[in-house]
């Protein structure tokens, strides 16, 4: 019986890059070199691919961000690919996932177009091919064309793997914010239906007694039905409010408005000031606020919303009632905040307390409970986030944290 022949090792041919299995990758002195010099080069790569993105976004004035923060995603990307240059297939870590959706979402928020994202992508793209070869050029051994290129190919594929699911996030988030829109507003509609029912029966009738000639020959029974007819004209007009606000809080940014913080602050004080005079309520603004440019349309929204509640459930128990608005810094995490002194929230509804419709306590008749939402929803196209502190007949803060505030340090 023939013996049967060992099988043939194969070698690779010369110049010929050999393929390993994945996990099986031996650590090549060039590999570590590339590594090293590429997280060592990655803030001038940022650097670089801020310039470039600067340029084309001078064709889009209005477009804004806070560069420290985006020159940091990039540099923590290019660190991320310096370690796709040690393997030949790269895994995206849930830490860069998050980091990714992040970056969509603020990206989303700021008005740019899912193309406008994967052009960031080729960018950084076009930057990491030449600085790959600048370092290929300063290694001390010859390097294998084909070799190079399998580096070079590793290093796209994962950017390339980056960009698709930051495409993907950005996606499924838009998509999402797109079925909530659909749902919040249908439910808004059957509420707002049953909301002005009321205030508009009682102001049609308040307006068919003030025809009666009895009723228009006195002048205090004239005055009380005037009055009736006034504040129930003033609770429809709020409604419609509340409907005019919601919309601008859930439609996608068109553009992006930069103004000072301070100036935002201002204009919800002026907005504020005869709800607040009406209900006896000081509105303080605490120094010092930072000299920074913020999202003036999103932070109003939010802003003014939280005033307005404030002022609402003031606790008209206590002789002196205030509302204060100011940023704190470190130590603690930066956040701007709203203040008040007044009748405070239950734990239990502190849980459900920006979810719409929902009233923070019995003391509010006004609106139909959409200002905490519509402040939640600002927020959350800030890319930021909301929350709140409340003891119970003490009062409530509630502290907005966004990008372009972390490095804020007031105080």
């Amino acid at each position: 019986m023939p013996r049967r022949r060992a099988p043939r090792r194969r070698t690779p041919r010369a110049g010929q890059a050999r393929r390993w299995p994945i996990g099986q990758h031996p650590l090549h002195p060039l590999d570590r070199f590339l590594a090293e010099e590429l997280r060592r080069e990655a803030p001038e790569v940022a650097e670089r691919w801020l310039e470039r993105f600067l340029a084309r976004r001078g064709r889009r004035p209005h477009r804004e961000f806070p560069r420290d923060v985006v020159r940091g995603h990039v540099r923590q990307l290019v660190e991320e690919i310096a370690d796709a240059t040690r393997a030949p297939a790269y895994r995206v870590t849930a830490e860069l996932k998050a980091r990714l959706a992040r970056h969509a979402r603020a990206r989303r928020t700021q008005g740019f177009s899912l193309q406008d994202l994967l052009e960031e992508f080729e960018i950084l793209d076009d930057l990491l091919a030449a600085t790959l070869a600048s370092i290929l050029r300063r290694y001390a051994q010859p390097v294998d064309a084909d070799e190079a290129v399998a580096i070079t190919g590793r290093v796209h594929a994962a950017l390339m793997s980056m960009g698709a699911l930051a495409a993907s996030l950005y996606y499924r988030e838009e998509a999402e914010r797109r079925r909530e829109l659909a749902r919040l507003m249908a439910e808004f509609g059957r509420t707002l239906a049953h909301e002005i029912k009321n205030p508009l029966s009682a102001a049609e009738g308040a307006a068919e007694l003030l025809r009666e000639e009895g009723i228009v020959a006195e002048p205090a029974q004239r005055s009380r039905f005037l009055d009736l007819l006034r504040r129930n004209l003033e609770r429809i007009r709020r409604l419609v409010d509340d409907v005019h606000v919601l919309a601008e809080s859930t439609e996608t940014v068109a553009g992006v408005v930069r103004v000072p913080l301070r100036e935002v602050i201002r204009r919800v004080v002026e907005t504020v000031a005869d709800e607040a005079e009406e209900r006896n309520v000081r509105v303080v603004v605490e120094e010092p606020i930072p000299d920074i440019e913020v999202d003036g349309v999103r932070l109003y929204l939010a802003l003014v919303n939280l005033a307005r509640n404030a002022i609402v459930y003031s606790d008209p128990a206590k002789p002196d009632r205030w509302v204060r608005i100011g940023v704190r810094g470190p130590p603690v995490e930066p956040a701007l905040y709203v203040a008040d002194n007044g009748i405070g929230i239950a734990p239990e509804a502190q849980r459900r307390i920006f979810e719409p419709y929902v009233r923070a306590g019995p003391g509010a008749r006004r609106g139909a409970g959409l200002g905490l939402a519509i402040a939640r929803q600002a927020m959350d196209q800030l890319g930021g986030r909301i929350w709140l502190e409340s003891t119970p007949d003490v009062g409530a803060t509630f502290y907005l944290s966004f990008p372009g505030l972390e490095a804020v340090g007031a105080g």
